[in-house]
């Protein structure tokens, strides 16, 4: 007799239950997971060490009022965005990222968010936040509403500010004393 490690009712890939618009919510730094389409991408650049950076701006179909409270009428259309930047490899990763632009709802696993100067930010955690294509039930759903929610017509409201973060600085490839270095972090 084998053993069962998977029942079949769990999902096949996470489904997280928070969403943008909740992302308000945050008094004090968290980690979560989301499930949200890349309307755009806003910015990209490349680092002095070959990784490939792109602020995104990612939608869900949540909305959110003016005064923070979340918004159910389906007549609305102006939907709570989180601008994202999103750190690649090498060009080729990115290139593979920008096919799911405003298509296909993706999972990001493992962001970081919460309060600071008033205002909620967002990022991802160094070696720790991935991407991946959604599926389930959640996501076909999610897609059905992909040409609303990415449309040109669309009004979508970042709910959090966007993390400035700057290319470290490219040293020359014979820099000495890398250990004295304050981008020494970026070193390998």
């Amino acid at each position: 007799m084998q053993a069962l490690l998977l029942s079949s009712s769990f999902p096949q890939t996470p489904v997280p239950t928070v969403t943008i618009a909740d992302v308000l919510q945050l008094k004090q730094m968290q980690r979560f997971d989301l499930m949200a389409i890349a309307a755009k991408i806003l910015a990209e650049r490349k680092a002095g060490t070959g990784m490939h950076i792109a602020d995104v701006r990612l939608v869900d179909g949540s909305k959110e009022l003016v005064d923070g409270s979340k918004e159910n009428d389906s007549n609305t259309t102006e939907y709570a965005s989180l601008p994202l930047t999103l750190f690649f490899k090498d060009a080729a990763e990115l290139t593979s990222f920008k096919k799911y632009v405003g298509k296909t709802p993706l999972l990001f696993m493992c962001l970081a968010g919460g309060s600071k100067d008033g205002g909620v930010n967002v990022t991802t955690v160094k070696n720790q936040s991935w991407w991946q294509e959604a599926v389930g039930s959640k996501a076909l759903a999610m897609a059905e509403e992909v040409t609303r929610m990415c449309g040109d017509d669309a009004t979508l409201r970042d709910v959090a500010a966007l993390q400035p973060f700057a290319a470290p600085y490219s040293h020359p490839s014979n820099h000495e004393g890398r250990d004295n270095c304050p981008c020494k972090t970026y070193h390998t």
